[in-house]
């Protein structure tokens, strides 16, 4: 093979050298751009998922503070007494021998056992995005509530899988915070009204107006007793948040 032919042979073995190098680079580009696009595509998706999870979870820790707030820190009454006040039923503390007081960590189980069951009429929304072709599979959930002075911290625990027709992406669980839960003051301020029920006499037509004066000075609160046929309505103000529960008096 003489000189020219080897210099075109490597002419011609140069360009498809070029042209290859420029198709893997097109390729691998093009790879590469697709896998962001779809990446970015997941991540849309899971969050616009994990967002609204997040959201049921926060107005669902919202209607629980009201509710608790309305129903002496009871979600279930299963075991207690109670009374019907405008249609609400309130749960009812007694002078017998369960002494029942208020409590954070009762209080915190009711209020995780009012987002577990009101989770799922909010979840009943998922299909709105299967149309959208994201599907959102939960697992079996668990929720635990720390109550802070004038907060609540709600966890939703929860393997939580957001897929789409390319991805798939991988959740815990979620968490919220709930201002403007003003549950724990309320709790010694409601055994102090509890204690002074239960140092008076029965059947005593007004709670110690002193007393109740007294004990709403030392907590910040105010507090009044509202005088019914057997029990006192009693209620603790705290800016705009209200506590609600009855005390027997028989």
């Amino acid at each position: 093979m003489n000189e020219k032919g080897q210099v075109t042979i490597f002419v011609v073995l140069g360009v498809v050298i070029v042209i290859t190098f420029s198709l893997i680079y097109v390729i691998i580009y093009d790879i590469i751009r697709l896998s962001e696009q779809r990446g970015l595509g997941v991540e849309q998706d899971s969050t616009s998922a994990s967002t609204f999870i997040e959201g049921c979870l926060s107005t669902v820790s919202s209607d629980a503070a009201l509710y608790l707030s309305l129903h002496g820190g009871q979600y279930s009454l299963e075991g207690w007494e109670s009374v019907t006040y405008q249609s609400q039923t309130i749960p009812l503390f007694t002078h017998g021998v369960d002494q029942r007081v208020f409590e954070v960590g009762r209080m915190q189980e009711q209020y995780a056992m009012y987002v577990a069951n009101g989770l799922p009429d909010c979840f009943e929304n998922f299909e709105m995005f299967e149309k959208s072709n994201v599907f959102i599979d939960m697992a079996a959930y668990t929720v635990e509530v720390v109550l802070g002075l004038d907060n609540a911290f709600v966890t939703l625990q929860a393997e939580t899988f957001v897929r789409n027709s390319e991805a798939t992406k991988a959740y815990d669980g979620f968490s919220t915070s709930t201002f403007g839960v003003v549950l724990t003051p309320m709790l010694d301020a409601g055994n102090a009204v509890l204690d002074i029920a239960r140092s008076q006499a029965f059947n005593q037509a007004v709670l110690c107006e002193t007393c109740l004066q007294e004990a709403s000075s030392q907590h910040g609160v105010q507090i009044v007793a509202f005088d019914e046929t057997d029990y006192w309505l009693v209620t603790i103000s705290h800016d705009e948040s209200e506590f609600v529960f009855a005390v027997d008096k028989t």
